[in-house]
């Protein structure tokens, strides 16, 4: 009987390091995984925590401590910012008795600054951007292309009744006041939760239940930064016209967690057009798109209208979802590159 795989996991445990937010996404998406996945045997390296209290050396005292004690085949790492040392990272990278792995996010608008500098202190990387490999290629490293996914532990349908007819859940930013304004005056009702609306954030469980209770779930795929355009240009297009940050900058779609997440609890989605999307999910079989706001407001109303149509979309994007884009079917997926299964 083969050994299970013994995976430290090196992320936050809390969101964005505050307690009062909750757990972090990657706690409850990265290592709620790893933890039930059958022939793992994971642990979990709270390292901004510990920076908190003790900055970049404590976690780097802290980090080797966990190896030495733990004794991973594999480091599986999350980054967030600078909290871990470059040269504790090389060093860990250089040790011949296990692999480290970092999965990066936002290389559609961090590679340059970030990815680009902490990549080669890794045995092995992934990215979710189809644009960046070539990137990474440039750099000497050929990445693992992955995508995010949703772990349905956590997201699943509710078995509840419909509550609520278009949703939004996602921080306040750039367009999208913009497109929710635009369907409003429509007719077309909207209800949204997040930093920087109204209602505010929701908790987890609410969260997921409204994915799941409503008629239209809407994505919206804009990244919310984009370091080549001025902080204070970003800021006048913001309050002014919203959708001119296109003009100015290079157009930072992205796919989102969102995009599994919706499907992963039964919903129906309503995702602004983006990049590889058709890579994961069948448009107007598994998911819905648009491409202006326009089509955003034609889309919307004929899916309220449409109840069976509406159904069948959402019924067809979890049997997708459930198939072959769990954080499970990532996860062996990056094993089985790096030799580990």
């Amino acid at each position: 009987m083969r050994a299970p795989l013994k995976v430290l996991f090196v992320g936050m445990h809390w969101d964005y390091g505050i307690e009062s937010r909750g757990l972090s996404f990657e706690h409850q998406n990265f290592y709620d995984v790893l933890r039930h996945m059958d022939g793992v045997e994971a642990r979990e390296f709270d390292f901004m925590s510990i920076h908190q209290r003790g900055g970049a050396d404590q976690v780097a005292v802290e980090l080797r401590a966990a190896v030495d004690d733990h004794r991973p085949d594999l480091v599986f790492f999350f980054l967030f910012e600078e909290e871990l040392l470059p040269e504790v990272l090389a060093e860990l990278r250089d040790r011949p008795d296990l692999l480290t792995f970092n999965w990066f996010a936002d290389d559609h608008w961090r590679f340059d600054w970030f990815t680009s500098r902490y990549a080669p202190l890794f045995d092995a990387v992934s990215t979710t951007d189809r644009s960046s490999v070539e990137k990474y290629r440039a750099i000497g490293i050929e990445p693992i292309k992955t995508q995010w996914a949703a772990n349905p532990r956590l997201y699943a349908p509710s078995g509840g009744p419909t509550r609520f007819d278009v949703t939004f859940v996602g921080q306040s930013y750039g367009e999208r006041p913009y497109f929710l304004r635009h369907l409003q005056k429509a007719g077309v009702p909207v209800d949204a939760w997040g930093p920087g609306w109204p209602d505010g954030r929701l908790e987890f469980e609410d969260m997921v239940a409204t994915f799941a209770d409503s008629r239209i779930n809407l994505n919206l795929t804009a990244a919310s930064n984009d370091p080549t355009v001025p902080r204070l240009v970003r800021g006048v297009i913001n309050r002014t016209y919203p959708p001119a940050i296109r003009w100015v900058s290079r157009g930072l779609d992205q796919i989102k967690g969102r995009t599994f997440e919706i499907p992963a609890c039964g919903g129906f989605q309503l995702t602004s057009a983006v990049d590889d999307l058709e890579s994961y999910f069948t448009p107007g079989e598994e998911i819905a798109v648009f491409a202006s706001k326009a089509e955003l407001v034609e889309q919307a109303q004929r899916y309220l209208a449409d109840e069976p149509a509406r159904a069948a979309i959402a019924e067809a994007g979890h049997r997708r979802l459930v198939a072959e884009h769990t954080y499970e079917h990532r996860f062996r997926a990056i094993f089985r590159a790096l030799g580990l299964a």
